[in-house]
């Protein structure tokens, strides 16, 4: 058995992934989670471990409620049955006060991009103040996804941003000169019009491959 363990903060839902197709098991303790359970019965006396076979993805059908002052701790109970190892990620999902899904480009953005918007060009060119050090956005050869962008309509930025936008393949900006940021496709109209000139500002965000709180990403297990 393996133990993985990871210390996290916000509001959260239980996610657990099967990569590989050995036999597994692990044990379930007070969440009820959806899944389809092969039979498996390692010792009549523990009642509470499920074995799975295969490909699959397991998520808790319940909210944790958590304070965000606190700190709390993810810790799992792994196995393989067999010769071959099982590989697993484990990781924890977050959620806001509504239940509305907070996702890995909402929180992840590079210190020292912030930016206040000077204005929106033809709804495709972000203007920003002249002067402004724009040498940490990363530039046209990154991967598509690490040129996101977060706004932030009326300039806080201790909070989630109000849009944020991402295109995987492509970037969601193509370049950056000067003072502009040149978008590879136009703002929707609605959100060019939310933004305050001087006020509004925003930032390089970027996706990634894992959710927020991560324990183990693609982790073998013997």
């Amino acid at each position: 058995k393996q133990w993985y363990q990871r210390r996290v903060r916000g509001s959260l839902l239980f996610f657990l992934f099967f990569f590989s197709s050995s036999l597994f098991c692990f044990h379930q303790q007070q969440q009820t989670l959806n899944m389809d359970s092969f039979t498996c019965t390692p010792n009549a006396a523990i009642s509470n471990i499920t074995c799975i076979k295969g490909h699959a993805t397991v998520i808790g059908n319940e909210f944790i409620p958590v304070d965000v002052d606190d700190t709390y701790s993810l810790r799992g109970e792994f196995c393989s049955v067999g010769a071959q190892e099982s590989k697993i990620y484990l990781g924890l999902d977050c959620y806001d006060q509504n239940q509305k899904r907070i996702s890995d480009v909402q929180v992840n953005r590079i210190e020292g991009t912030c930016c206040i918007v000077k204005g929106i060009e033809n709804h495709q060119t972000i203007l920003v103040n002249e002067g402004t050090d724009m040498s940490k956005w990363k530039g046209p050869d990154s991967i598509g996804h690490f040129r996101s962008i977060g706004i932030y309509y009326d300039g806080n930025t201790d909070k989630l941003p109000d849009e944020t936008f991402l295109d995987r393949e492509t970037g969601f900006y193509t370049n950056i000169e000067g003072n502009k940021i040149q978008l590879t496709k136009p703002f929707p109209r609605g959100i060019a019009n939310s933004v305050i000139p001087g006020v509004t500002k925003i930032l390089n965000h970027h996706s990634s491959s894992v959710y927020v709180y991560c324990s183990a990403n693609a982790s073998l297990v013997p």
